[in-house]
Protein backbone atom coordinates (compact mmCIF):
# COMPACT_ATOMS: atom_id res chain seq x y z
CA UNK A 1 0.00 0.00 0.00
CA UNK A 2 2.98 2.13 0.68
CA UNK A 3 4.06 2.15 -2.52
CA UNK A 4 0.83 2.34 -4.48
CA UNK A 5 0.26 5.70 -2.25
CA UNK A 6 4.13 7.04 -3.50
CA UNK A 7 3.21 6.03 -7.15
CA UNK A 8 0.22 8.10 -6.80
CA UNK A 9 1.68 10.71 -4.84
CA UNK A 10 4.40 11.27 -7.33
CA UNK A 11 2.01 11.02 -10.59
CA UNK A 12 0.27 13.68 -9.12
CA UNK A 13 3.03 15.93 -7.80
CA UNK A 14 4.49 15.39 -11.54
CA UNK A 15 1.63 16.85 -13.01
CA UNK A 16 1.68 19.84 -10.72
CA UNK A 17 5.43 21.02 -11.33
CA UNK A 18 4.77 20.51 -15.11
CA UNK A 19 2.14 23.01 -14.28
CA UNK A 20 4.28 25.04 -13.04
CA UNK A 21 7.34 24.81 -14.97
CA UNK A 22 4.99 25.48 -17.78
CA UNK A 23 4.03 28.93 -16.64
CA UNK A 24 7.86 30.56 -15.45
CA UNK A 25 8.89 28.57 -19.08
CA UNK A 26 10.73 26.22 -17.63
CA UNK A 27 11.81 24.25 -20.89
CA UNK A 28 14.01 22.39 -22.76
CA UNK A 29 14.08 24.09 -26.43
CA UNK A 30 15.32 21.65 -28.88
CA UNK A 31 18.47 21.63 -30.81
CA UNK A 32 20.06 19.51 -33.81
CA UNK A 33 21.88 17.27 -30.94
CA UNK A 34 18.15 16.45 -29.25
CA UNK A 35 15.73 14.09 -29.89
CA UNK A 36 12.66 15.93 -29.41
CA UNK A 37 11.16 18.57 -31.46
CA UNK A 38 9.00 20.78 -29.34
CA UNK A 39 10.00 22.59 -26.46
CA UNK A 40 9.47 20.58 -23.07
CA UNK A 41 9.34 21.13 -19.60
CA UNK A 42 12.55 20.14 -17.69
CA UNK A 43 13.56 19.47 -14.30
CA UNK A 44 10.83 17.07 -12.96
CA UNK A 45 12.98 14.94 -11.58
CA UNK A 46 12.37 17.53 -8.65
CA UNK A 47 9.55 15.50 -7.79
CA UNK A 48 10.99 12.20 -6.95
CA UNK A 49 13.93 14.07 -5.39
CA UNK A 50 11.92 15.70 -2.43
CA UNK A 51 9.45 13.01 -1.72
CA UNK A 52 12.51 10.88 -1.66
CA UNK A 53 14.08 12.85 1.14
CA UNK A 54 10.81 13.30 2.53
CA UNK A 55 10.28 9.46 2.86
CA UNK A 56 13.52 9.03 4.12
CA UNK A 57 13.43 11.53 7.06
CA UNK A 58 10.53 10.29 7.94
CA UNK A 59 11.98 6.67 8.05
CA UNK A 60 14.81 7.87 10.17
CA UNK A 61 12.41 9.80 12.86
CA UNK A 62 10.42 6.69 13.29
CA UNK A 63 13.26 4.43 13.36
CA UNK A 64 13.08 2.83 10.08
CA UNK A 65 16.33 4.38 9.03
CA UNK A 66 19.66 3.69 10.50
CA UNK A 67 21.48 7.03 11.70
CA UNK A 68 24.08 6.25 9.11
CA UNK A 69 22.08 5.51 6.20
CA UNK A 70 20.07 8.42 6.91
CA UNK A 71 23.32 11.25 6.29
CA UNK A 72 23.74 8.93 3.30
CA UNK A 73 21.30 11.20 1.84
CA UNK A 74 23.11 14.55 2.71
CA UNK A 75 25.27 13.63 -0.09
CA UNK A 76 22.45 13.07 -2.81
CA UNK A 77 20.68 16.31 -2.10
CA UNK A 78 24.30 17.90 -2.62
CA UNK A 79 23.88 16.48 -6.25
CA UNK A 80 20.33 17.07 -6.86
CA UNK A 81 21.17 20.92 -5.62
CA UNK A 82 23.79 20.99 -8.32
CA UNK A 83 21.61 19.73 -10.55
CA UNK A 84 18.92 21.61 -10.64
CA UNK A 85 20.90 25.19 -10.59
CA UNK A 86 22.30 23.27 -13.97
CA UNK A 87 19.15 22.92 -14.82
CA UNK A 88 18.23 26.63 -14.44
CA UNK A 89 21.81 28.44 -15.30
CA UNK A 90 24.10 25.97 -16.84
CA UNK A 91 27.42 25.55 -14.93
CA UNK A 92 30.57 24.58 -16.48
CA UNK A 93 32.03 20.75 -16.54
CA UNK A 94 34.68 21.80 -13.89
CA UNK A 95 32.22 23.09 -11.28
CA UNK A 96 29.65 20.64 -11.34
CA UNK A 97 32.91 17.87 -10.98
CA UNK A 98 34.42 19.63 -8.21
CA UNK A 99 30.57 19.28 -6.48
CA UNK A 100 30.31 15.16 -7.39
CA UNK A 101 33.85 14.60 -5.74
CA UNK A 102 32.52 16.48 -2.73
CA UNK A 103 29.40 14.64 -2.24
CA UNK A 104 31.16 11.51 -2.93
CA UNK A 105 34.08 12.19 -0.47
CA UNK A 106 31.01 12.58 2.15
CA UNK A 107 30.16 9.47 1.65
CA UNK A 108 32.90 7.69 1.39
CA UNK A 109 34.02 10.00 4.97
CA UNK A 110 30.72 8.74 6.62
CA UNK A 111 31.51 5.14 6.00
CA UNK A 112 35.38 5.62 6.95
CA UNK A 113 37.24 4.48 3.92
CA UNK A 114 40.43 3.93 5.02
CA UNK A 115 42.54 2.35 2.16
CA UNK A 116 43.63 4.61 -0.27
CA UNK A 117 43.49 2.08 -3.24
CA UNK A 118 40.05 1.62 -2.39
CA UNK A 119 38.83 5.03 -1.86
CA UNK A 120 40.26 5.82 -5.51
CA UNK A 121 38.07 2.99 -6.90
CA UNK A 122 34.82 3.80 -5.34
CA UNK A 123 35.08 7.81 -5.59
CA UNK A 124 35.33 6.07 -9.87
CA UNK A 125 32.27 4.67 -8.85
CA UNK A 126 30.21 7.76 -7.54
CA UNK A 127 31.95 10.06 -10.48
CA UNK A 128 30.98 7.46 -13.08
CA UNK A 129 27.76 6.63 -12.15
CA UNK A 130 26.81 10.29 -11.43
CA UNK A 131 27.52 11.55 -14.94
CA UNK A 132 26.63 7.88 -16.48
CA UNK A 133 22.69 8.67 -16.26
CA UNK A 134 23.25 12.34 -17.30
CA UNK A 135 24.62 10.97 -20.66
CA UNK A 136 21.94 8.16 -21.06
CA UNK A 137 19.20 10.71 -20.50
CA UNK A 138 18.26 11.34 -24.19
CA UNK A 139 15.30 9.85 -24.63
CA UNK A 140 11.89 9.46 -23.68
CA UNK A 141 11.63 7.28 -20.45
CA UNK A 142 15.20 5.48 -21.09
CA UNK A 143 16.90 6.44 -17.46
CA UNK A 144 13.47 6.14 -15.99
CA UNK A 145 13.24 2.56 -16.94
CA UNK A 146 17.04 2.03 -16.01
CA UNK A 147 16.45 3.26 -12.87
CA UNK A 148 13.15 1.06 -11.77
CA UNK A 149 15.00 -1.99 -12.90
CA UNK A 150 18.45 -1.11 -11.23
CA UNK A 151 16.86 0.21 -7.74
CA UNK A 152 14.40 -2.51 -8.06
CA UNK A 153 16.33 -5.69 -8.50
CA UNK A 154 19.25 -4.12 -6.61
CA UNK A 155 17.26 -3.15 -3.24
CA UNK A 156 15.92 -6.90 -3.49
CA UNK A 157 19.25 -7.93 -3.21
CA UNK A 158 20.18 -5.52 -0.38
CA UNK A 159 17.35 -7.11 1.13
CA UNK A 160 18.74 -10.62 0.83
CA UNK A 161 22.03 -9.44 2.73
CA UNK A 162 19.74 -7.79 5.40
CA UNK A 163 19.60 -4.22 4.52
CA UNK A 164 16.25 -4.00 5.02
CA UNK A 165 16.27 -0.57 5.78
CA UNK A 166 18.08 0.49 2.69
CA UNK A 167 15.75 -1.91 0.67
CA UNK A 168 12.78 -0.20 1.39
CA UNK A 169 14.68 3.34 0.77
CA UNK A 170 15.24 1.55 -2.85
CA UNK A 171 11.95 0.13 -3.18
CA UNK A 172 10.35 3.60 -2.24
CA UNK A 173 12.66 5.37 -5.13
CA UNK A 174 11.19 2.41 -7.50
CA UNK A 175 7.23 3.74 -6.69
CA UNK A 176 8.34 7.52 -7.68
CA UNK A 177 10.24 7.20 -10.25
CA UNK A 178 7.58 4.88 -11.51
CA UNK A 179 4.88 8.09 -11.21
CA UNK A 180 6.84 9.87 -12.77
CA UNK A 181 7.12 7.44 -15.58
CA UNK A 182 3.84 8.11 -16.49
CA UNK A 183 4.72 11.51 -17.79
CA UNK A 184 7.88 10.50 -18.91
CA UNK A 185 6.77 7.69 -21.12
CA UNK A 186 7.09 8.74 -24.76
CA UNK A 187 5.82 11.48 -25.83
CA UNK A 188 7.12 12.65 -22.57
CA UNK A 189 5.35 15.41 -21.29
CA UNK A 190 8.61 16.52 -19.35
CA UNK A 191 12.31 15.49 -18.31
CA UNK A 192 13.90 14.56 -15.40
CA UNK A 193 16.91 17.20 -16.01
CA UNK A 194 20.02 17.31 -13.94
CA UNK A 195 18.31 17.07 -10.89
CA UNK A 196 16.72 13.95 -11.40
CA UNK A 197 19.53 12.14 -13.93
CA UNK A 198 22.60 13.06 -11.01
CA UNK A 199 20.61 11.93 -8.49
CA UNK A 200 19.70 8.72 -9.66
CA UNK A 201 23.25 8.16 -10.62
CA UNK A 202 24.12 9.12 -7.52
CA UNK A 203 21.91 6.86 -4.88
CA UNK A 204 22.76 3.80 -7.43
CA UNK A 205 26.26 4.32 -6.29
CA UNK A 206 25.53 4.84 -2.98
CA UNK A 207 23.34 1.73 -2.39
CA UNK A 208 25.89 -0.39 -4.49
CA UNK A 209 28.72 1.07 -2.41
CA UNK A 210 27.31 0.44 1.21
CA UNK A 211 26.07 -2.94 0.15
CA UNK A 212 29.96 -4.13 -0.26
CA UNK A 213 30.99 -1.99 2.48
CA UNK A 214 28.57 -2.95 5.30
CA UNK A 215 27.32 -6.13 3.95
CA UNK A 216 30.08 -7.51 1.10
CA UNK A 217 27.61 -7.42 -1.01
CA UNK A 218 29.50 -7.22 -4.52
CA UNK A 219 29.76 -5.05 -6.88
CA UNK A 220 29.99 -7.19 -9.18
CA UNK A 221 25.64 -7.57 -8.66
CA UNK A 222 25.52 -4.26 -10.03
CA UNK A 223 27.95 -3.98 -12.56
CA UNK A 224 25.59 -7.01 -14.51
CA UNK A 225 22.64 -5.00 -13.38
CA UNK A 226 23.47 -1.40 -14.21
CA UNK A 227 24.58 -3.33 -17.97
CA UNK A 228 22.66 -1.33 -20.34
CA UNK A 229 24.31 2.27 -19.47
CA UNK A 230 27.53 1.65 -18.48
CA UNK A 231 28.53 -0.37 -21.59
CA UNK A 232 26.63 1.86 -23.66
CA UNK A 233 28.65 5.28 -21.85
CA UNK A 234 31.89 3.37 -21.86
CA UNK A 235 32.06 2.26 -25.12
CA UNK A 236 30.76 5.91 -26.51
CA UNK A 237 33.45 7.35 -24.41
CA UNK A 238 36.11 5.46 -25.06
CA UNK A 239 35.55 6.03 -28.79
CA UNK A 240 35.52 9.90 -28.38
CA UNK A 241 38.37 9.56 -26.86
CA UNK A 242 39.86 7.66 -29.40
CA UNK A 243 39.32 10.26 -32.45
CA UNK A 244 39.90 12.96 -30.01
CA UNK A 245 36.48 14.46 -29.48
CA UNK A 246 35.53 16.57 -26.82
CA UNK A 247 34.25 14.34 -23.58
CA UNK A 248 32.30 17.10 -22.29
CA UNK A 249 30.20 18.80 -25.71
CA UNK A 250 26.60 17.26 -26.66
CA UNK A 251 26.02 14.27 -29.34
CA UNK A 252 24.23 11.84 -30.50
CA UNK A 253 26.36 8.89 -30.33
CA UNK A 254 25.15 6.57 -27.90
CA UNK A 255 23.97 3.56 -29.34
CA UNK A 256 20.41 4.09 -28.26
CA UNK A 257 20.81 8.03 -30.09
CA UNK A 258 21.69 5.89 -33.07
CA UNK A 259 18.95 3.73 -32.98
CA UNK A 260 16.53 6.47 -33.14
CA UNK A 261 18.14 8.44 -35.89
CA UNK A 262 17.80 4.64 -37.66
CA UNK A 263 14.44 5.27 -37.56
CA UNK A 264 13.67 2.88 -34.62
CA UNK A 265 10.86 4.45 -32.75
CA UNK A 266 11.75 5.69 -28.63
CA UNK A 267 8.54 2.99 -27.81
CA UNK A 268 10.33 0.27 -29.19
CA UNK A 269 13.65 1.62 -27.76
CA UNK A 270 12.55 1.41 -24.53
CA UNK A 271 10.23 -2.21 -24.62
CA UNK A 272 13.76 -3.27 -26.22
CA UNK A 273 15.93 -1.90 -23.19
CA UNK A 274 12.82 -3.17 -20.92
CA UNK A 275 13.54 -6.99 -22.50
CA UNK A 276 17.61 -6.27 -22.17
CA UNK A 277 17.47 -5.41 -18.37
CA UNK A 278 15.30 -8.46 -17.73
CA UNK A 279 17.53 -10.93 -19.09
CA UNK A 280 20.41 -9.00 -16.74
CA UNK A 281 17.87 -8.74 -14.24
CA UNK A 282 18.03 -12.44 -14.15
CA UNK A 283 21.38 -12.80 -14.73
CA UNK A 284 22.04 -11.16 -11.44
CA UNK A 285 19.57 -13.17 -9.58
CA UNK A 286 20.92 -16.24 -10.65
CA UNK A 287 24.57 -15.01 -9.50
CA UNK A 288 23.24 -14.57 -6.55
CA UNK A 289 21.51 -17.56 -5.31
CA UNK A 290 24.51 -19.26 -6.96
CA UNK A 291 27.64 -17.47 -6.35
CA UNK A 292 30.02 -19.50 -7.87
CA UNK A 293 28.81 -18.36 -11.37
CA UNK A 294 29.33 -14.78 -10.80
CA UNK A 295 32.39 -14.25 -12.56
CA UNK A 296 30.80 -16.02 -15.57
CA UNK A 297 27.11 -14.62 -14.95
CA UNK A 298 29.30 -10.67 -15.49
CA UNK A 299 31.21 -12.47 -18.86
CA UNK A 300 27.75 -13.26 -19.87
CA UNK A 301 25.92 -9.83 -19.60
CA UNK A 302 29.14 -8.29 -21.00
CA UNK A 303 29.18 -10.97 -24.14
CA UNK A 304 25.26 -10.32 -24.51
CA UNK A 305 25.91 -5.72 -24.58
CA UNK A 306 28.48 -6.93 -26.75
CA UNK A 307 26.40 -8.78 -29.45
CA UNK A 308 23.59 -5.50 -28.89
CA UNK A 309 26.30 -3.09 -29.36
CA UNK A 310 27.47 -5.02 -32.61
CA UNK A 311 24.31 -5.21 -33.96
CA UNK A 312 23.52 -1.50 -33.33
CA UNK A 313 26.98 -0.41 -35.33
CA UNK A 314 25.73 -3.01 -38.22
CA UNK A 315 22.15 -0.62 -38.32
CA UNK A 316 23.97 2.40 -38.59
CA UNK A 317 27.75 2.30 -38.84
CA UNK A 318 29.89 5.19 -37.14
CA UNK A 319 32.48 6.71 -39.63
CA UNK A 320 36.16 7.05 -37.91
Amino acid sequence: MLYLILFCISSFGTQLFKQYALKVGLLDVPNERSSHQVATVRGGGIVFVLFGAAWVIGAYYVGLLAPLHFLALIPSLLIAGVGFWDDHQSLSALKRMVCHFLAASLVLFLYGVSSPILWVILLGIFLWSTNLFNFMDGIDGLASIEAIFVLGVGGWLLKEVGATDLSQWAFCLVALIAGFLRWNWPKAALFMGDIGSGFLGFMIATFAVIGYLEYQLSLFYWVILYGTFWFDASITLVRRLYLRQPIFSAHKLHAYQRLYQSGVSQKKILWGAIVLNSVLAILAVFAYYHSEYLPSSVIVAVSLLTVVALAVERRLPLQG
